[in-house]
């Protein structure tokens, strides 16, 4: 499977995006991604897995979730059932979320939110809840009634009671410089198409055309981890993506992901999962047959 950031189309003048997708169980793909906007997800009908960041956990109906820019993520459905999963979606970005802020600055607090957001966060079923029956007929609505019912679920996660952080570490959010969003998002391309290559910082400094210490510092400060460690855990992620959605050995997934060494692989998936690629794969993949490959 080809990666790609998930691109966030807008239909409109505004910066927000809603989306109802309604999934089948087969068409639900173990599909790690991330991109430049905050992402509120709501899960329902469901029973599996969320993966945020290092985190990984159980899922079920309505699963309540948001993500900060450039923290990567899926969910995948384990269930046997004809019941569709019913995902509603909303994106925004950074700009638009600044520009309210400073134009209501009585809603300053969803800025705490916004940094919690970082480090992923999960919220109650019951919140969940009454945040769907928010977006149940959004699509109905006028531009200007989804302005109001999209602040409206932003108030009520930034009032939560029970919110869970995913994440020890968060991801820092970027200010309105185009130059330095224009870097960072140069940078998530570079690593989504080559990934799977020999990867050094040195390469990633001259197709940028920067120093090693400006990458260094923009991986610090806006990644808050090293390019190896991100680099590191993206392979990961997409070793889980393939381990779930494919057939193939485990020693073939570790080079397609860009690890030259089994054991090395091996290693590193088992100090970030704590648990080996075959046990994983027995855990969440969908098809029952046995792997070919040991680990």
């Amino acid at each position: 499977m080809r990666p790609s950031i998930e691109q966030i189309s807008h239909e409109h003048e505004y910066d927000f995006t809603f989306r109802l997708k309604r999934m089948r169980c087969e068409s639900c793909l173990f599909e790690w991604h991330y991109h430049q906007e905050y992402e509120i997800m709501l899960m329902r009908h469901c029973e599996g897995q969320i993966f945020v960041g290092k985190y990984n956990g159980s899922a079920g109906h309505n699963t309540l979730a948001m993500c900060g820019p450039r923290l990567p993520h899926t969910f995948m459905d384990q269930r046997r059932s004809e019941t569709p999963v019913d995902s509603l979606v909303l994106w925004f970005s950074q700009t638009w979320i600044n520009q309210l802020l400073t134009a209501l600055p009585e809603l300053m607090p969803i800025s705490k939110l916004l940094g919690k957001a970082n480090h992923g966060l999960l919220f109650s079923t019951d919140l969940a809840e009454e945040v769907f029956k928010q977006l149940e007929h959004f699509d109905d609505l006028s531009l200007m009634q989804q302005s109001h019912r999209f602040i409206e679920v932003l108030i009520m996660l930034a009032e939560a009671n029970s919110v869970v952080e995913l994440n020890t570490s968060a991801h820092n959010s970027l200010d309105d410089n185009l130059r330095k969003k224009d870097k960072v998002t140069k940078i998530m391309n570079f690593i989504e198409l080559y990934y799977h290559q020999p990867l050094s910082i040195e390469q990633l400094a001259e197709y940028l055309h920067l120093s090693k210490s400006s990458i260094q510092r923009i991986f610090s400060r806006h990644f808050t981890e090293t390019f190896s460690e991100h680099l590191k855990q993206f392979r990961i992620g997409k070793s889980c993506q393939q381990l779930v959605n494919s057939e193939d050995p485990i020693a073939v997934i570790a080079e397609n992901v860009g690890f030259g060494n089994l054991s090395n692989f091996n290693r590193q998936f088992k100090h970030c999962k704590n648990i080996t690629p075959r046990q994983f794969r027995a855990s969440y993949r969908k098809s029952n047959s046995s792997d070919s490959s040991g680990s």
